[in-house]
């Protein structure tokens, strides 16, 4: 079978490639959210330890 690039028929080899991408970016935005998240607790306390309301 023959391969089509402008058609995008890729035997085997393209695909992998595409959806290897997806799970590093997945995981790279729930690491930026939990350190959003640490950030904001951190934040918070730090105010708290400050200023005791």
């Amino acid at each position: 079978m023959k391969s089509y690039p402008a058609l995008g028929f890729f035997p085997a080899r393209a695909r992998p490639c595409e959806t290897g991408a997806k799970p590093e970016l997945l995981y790279f935005l729930i690491c930026v959210a939990l350190l959003m998240q640490l950030t904001k607790d951190i934040t918070i306390w730090f105010l708290c330890q400050i200023y005791p309301n």
